[in-house]
């Protein structure tokens, strides 16, 4: 997560003091960006769906705020993709609402759970603190569902300052948004992609607000 320092420092007006992040595996990302701009721990959170995953971040990382549930269209139940073992392709990190079309939750060790869904917005709605109305830096990672959760922030959306998502190049999971739709819809949001790393069919990409360029 180093280049969000230089990006921010080099790019931006601001310098982040609280941070979310959707889909986070093991919350390795959000400490680290808590220690990278010395955040306070009720200025981060994170929300998992994995009960698997939620467990093991409750467990490592006690003093976070965590939720777990999936972030998406809607508010109630859905079925989630859940990573048991790492094995046939699977890591941790590959779980997913959606289904694959490469046959890789059958070929490894995966299990289908049903977890409490919601729209960001409700989510945002539920904790008690003034985040929701200035977001300085939210990460979303749902492994083919990014557009989806960023859209569900509604009428919050606008009080993030800089977003960074995951994305294909083509469809892996089944009715993906990929790399075009991305490259579509931020700049109509008023986001500028100010860094983007790219490997195999995946990219990382950073979205900074218009209002915020030094």
């Amino acid at each position: 997560m180093k280049h969000v320092k230089h990006v921010l420092s080099t790019r931006s007006t601001y310098t982040p003091s609280n941070f979310i992040e959707i889909g986070s595996m093991d919350a390795a990302d959000a400490v680290s960006i808590m220690d990278m701009f010395s955040m306070s721990t009720d200025s981060v959170y994170v929300v998992e769906a994995s009960p698997r995953r939620h467990k093991e971040i409750v467990s490592s990382y006690p003093h976070l705020n965590v939720t777990q549930c999936a972030i998406w269209t809607y508010d109630g139940f859905i079925e989630f993709n859940d990573v048991v073992e790492e094995s046939g392709g699977l890591n941790k990190g590959m779980g997913s609402i959606r289904d694959r079309g490469d046959g890789v939750y059958a070929k490894g060790s995966s299990q289908k759970t049903v977890v409490p869904c919601m729209r960001a917005s409700t989510w945002l709605d539920g904790i008690q603190s003034s985040i929701k109305e200035d977001m300085h830096f939210v990460k979303i990672d749902a492994e083919g569902c990014d557009l989806e959760v960023l859209l569900s922030f509604d009428q919050y959306l606008k009080n993030i300052r800089c977003v960074q998502l995951e994305g294909q190049k083509r469809v892996i999971w089944k009715d993906q948004r990929t790399q075009k739709d991305i490259d579509e819809i931020m700049p109509s949001l008023g986001y500028t992609e100010v860094w983007r790393r790219e490997w195999t069919n995946a990219f990382d990409t950073m979205w900074l607000r218009e209002d915020l360029f030094m």
